[in-house]
């Protein structure tokens, strides 16, 4: 769950409801502070408040944990799946607790298999995936210079929560093996801001489509930069083009408040 994520939801959510973080304090029976704690991302409503707060703003459950407004093709159904899922969790562990006080080890423990459980349950209704597709235009670059341009056609399941990848179509017209029917591609994010995508298909562990697996990508994937095997570099602008030109050299590529930023790293 991304704290900041949820908290920005929640003060959106709470101004388009006209609301001050003391009217919806006093909805909740909490105060003020507590509203502003996690509208900071400082911290997380308590399980027993998702429900009322999510009434109180109008908002699916499912979005407070995943911190996403837009969460493809999710129901009522899903919602109450989801708030019946808290419930019990919820019911078990107060249960548990109240015959288990003494033993610290077994709550823990009880504490950790609820909250898989919940994951799980949220994993199987799609929380964590979000649908992307895209058609971007993007450049050819050779030495520094556009030699001419090609179109990017991305069209799949972008996971946020956990170890963030996506898999899909992310196929080329300058690279013709990438846009096959049989073959996905698979980006995966790093934590020190590094990306890697690899193709396959069907039996086949990784597929060689004429691209190295280096790339730089932003994490809306609307910018990015790859090279091709025969040297030329695939990029959506001058900037990324050029780091990606650098042979040798690896740069993180990260994303805070919107800007783009780059830091070199010595691999």
């Amino acid at each position: 769950m991304n704290t900041k994520n949820t908290g920005l939801l929640i003060s959106n959510a709470r101004k388009e409801k006209g609301l001050t973080q003391k009217e919806l304090a006093e909805t909740l029976h909490v105060s003020d502070r507590t509203v502003s704690k996690w509208e900071r991302g400082a911290g997380f409503p308590d399980v027993t408040l998702l429900e009322p707060l999510s009434d109180a703003l109008e908002i699916p459950v499912q979005s407070l944990l995943s911190g996403e407004r837009e969460i493809g093709d999710y129901t009522a159904q899903d919602d109450r799946a989801v708030r019946d899922a808290i419930k019990a969790v919820y019911a078990q562990y107060k249960r548990k607790a109240r015959k288990n006080r003494g033993r610290t080890v077994a709550s823990i423990f009880l504490t950790v298999f609820l909250g898989l459980f919940l994951f799980a349950i949220l994993d199987h209704t799609g929380a964590f995936l979000r649908d992307v597709r895209f058609e971007i235009p993007a450049a050819i670059y050779e030495g520094g210079e556009k030699v001419g341009e090609t179109l990017i056609q991305i069209d799949g399941s972008l996971q946020q929560i956990g170890r963030r990848n996506f898999q899909g179509v992310f196929s080329m017209d300058c690279a013709e093996k990438t846009g096959r029917k049989d073959v996905s591609a698979y980006i995966t994010w790093d934590r020190e801001g590094f990306q890697v995508i690899s193709y396959y298909s069907p039996g086949i562990a990784r597929v060689p489509a004429g691209i190295g697996r280096h790339l730089y990508i932003s994490p809306d994937m609307q910018q990015f930069a790859l090279t091709l095997e025969d040297g030329r570099v695939v990029a959506t602008n001058d900037c990324i083009a050029s780091l990606q030109e650098i042979a040798g050299c690896r740069y993180a590529l990260s994303y805070e408040s919107g800007y783009p930023y780059f830091s070199y790293v010595d691999h």
